[in-house]
């Protein structure tokens, strides 16, 4: 996955309209926390100092902010001009730079005078702000020293933004050079009270608040930033990040001996001969079992038939019964018939089998007409009438469900200061109706506008604070709780129902 990916998964995860911790954001705004008191300084000064202004502090201390803030007091009194002093190191690149900005005719310390001078004069006031000042040599500091004294008519109002090294360039440089004169503000960190301010303002700008944090993380963010807004950008991006990106990552257990794997390969083998020894035997059990199948059927038969021969006045071997199977039967239940003539069948041979050699020398003398009854000694199984299944009933309607709603009037109805968890968010509303009519009655769903489109957002539960919101999240099922869900305040749910 490629950063611009992890971005927009990022953005549509969290719902922002942007990301709130860039370094400057589509929706910037000024902090004024600690900020405030140094613009007010840095414009004061402007108005009427001659000297070089040094803003200074520590990568992530918020001088680039400030700089932008400078910039825009000031967008309709003053020319600005912004260079990089990793750009334009020394005193040539530099006056190019400025010579561009004030269209100066000639790109030297008169001409760029000249060119201030003209500016002024058309009720203007020029402003030189310097990014990475510290990268700055000894020559282009002195050249911007010479702007800011001016040529009594009129001067050019310097600021330096730079990390604390440049306080100790312009000491060294000050003693062999009494011209330079300047002026140091170095910036303070915050407090946790003034991160938890600016990371609300952040958030409310992207259209999310402070609830998206818990209490843990932000003394975490507070601790690793050091309180300087560059680094709390970085920490709380970082940490939404991880929680969609990152998993526990497993404990690897250390590598086993090649005697040991060869044990295993061994123990597997037989293991498996084993099982597949036990696949075969079945096999031949049921092909024994196939075979003496009607052996045992002819038993039971022969048994039944030797009670019945038992009886007087009965025939033993009435072969024709089989033939005097009705065939409408036999065409009603085709299957029942063909099993019924074959076991009569195999009882009539059974029966032949059994009649001794004596008694078939000596037969029977046949019994009179009128008094012979014709019922067979093996009486075949008479085919039962076929039976008209009943049409299988049809199965009664699930009970309707009660369809999901939009739960705008469910939201509204609980107080604001509570928390719910929200789950997932779907472009479909079917999925998240589906899934709330599935979970039961502590899932709702509301619908809000993300980026022009609608989002249905799944939440769950009603929690009395933030902790518990946490700990039912710890409870829920796997598959929700890989959807990373967070606590969010009722209030802050209700203003994005659209």
């Amino acid at each position: 996955m490629d950063i611009s990916q992890a971005n927009d998964l990022y953005l549509e995860h969290y719902q922002f309209k942007f990301d709130p911790f860039a370094e400057r954001s589509s929706s910037f705004q000024f902090y004024k926390a600690k900020r405030r008191s140094v613009l007010e300084q840095l414009i004061h000064f402007a108005r009427y100092g001659n000297f070089l202004l040094l803003i200074t502090g520590p990568r992530g201390s918020g001088k680039t902010v400030l700089r932008h803030a400078t910039v825009a007091a000031a967008k309709e009194t003053a020319t600005n001009i912004v260079i990089s002093g990793v750009q334009a190191q020394d005193a040539g690149f530099l006056m190019q730079h400025i010579a561009h900005g004030l269209r100066a005719e000639q790109p030297d310390v008169l001409g760029l005078l000249n060119a201030i001078e003209q500016v002024t004069l058309a009720g203007t006031d020029v402003h030189i702000l310097v990014d990475d000042a510290h990268a700055l040599n000894e020559s282009a500091i002195v050249l911007l020293q010479r702007l800011a004294k001016g040529n009594g008519a009129a001067r050019a109002s310097v600021f330096l933004f730079g990390e604390p090294s440049l306080q100790t360039t312009l000491a060294d440089i000050e003693q062999t050079n009494d011209e330079i004169e300047h002026h140091a503000i170095e910036l303070e960190p915050w407090s946790a009270a003034d991160i938890r301010g600016y990371l609300q303002v952040r958030l409310e700008a992207a259209g999310q608040s402070l609830d998206i944090f818990t209490e843990t993380e932000l003394e975490r963010l507070c601790a690793e930033s050091g309180g300087w807004p560059g680094l709390v950008n970085q920490a709380a991006k970082d940490l939404l990040m991880a929680r969609i990106f990152d998993r526990p990552r497993r404990k690897t257990l250390p590598p086993l001996p090649y005697k040991y794997l060869l044990a295993l390969l061994a123990i597997a083998f037989v293991f498996i001969y084993f099982l597949y020894q036990q696949d075969e035997q079945p096999v031949a059990v049921r092909a024994d079992d196939v075979v003496d199948a009607p052996i045992e059927r002819a038993m039971v038969s022969s048994q039944r038939v030797n009670e019945q021969s038992a009886a007087p006045n009965t025939q033993r071997v009435p072969l024709q019964l089989p033939m005097a199977v009705d065939n409408t039967q036999q065409a009603a239940e085709p299957v029942e018939s063909r099993l019924t003539q074959q076991e009569t069948m195999v009882e009539v041979a059974i029966a032949q089998a059994e009649v001794k050699p004596a008694e078939q020398a000596v037969p029977e003398p046949p019994a009179p007409v009128a008094k012979q009854t014709p019922t067979p000694a093996v009486q075949p199984k008479a085919a039962p009438a076929a039976v008209k299944q009943p049409a299988p009933a049809k199965k009664s309607a699930a009970p309707p469900v009660k369809a999901a709603t939009q739960g705008g009037a469910w939201y509204a109805q609980q107080p604001r200061q509570r928390f719910a968890l929200q789950v997932f968010a779907s472009a479909s509303e079917q999925t998240a109706k589906n899934f709330v009519q599935k979970n039961g009655q502590q899932y709702h769903y509301f619908r809000k506008q993300h980026q022009g489109k609608y989002l249905y957002v799944v939440t769950y539960g009603s929690f009395a604070n933030h902790e518990t919101a946490v700990a039912a999240a710890r409870n829920l099922p796997a598959e929700l709780r890989s959807n990373k869900p967070w606590p969010r305040t009722f209030a802050s749910i209700v203003q994005e129902i659209n």
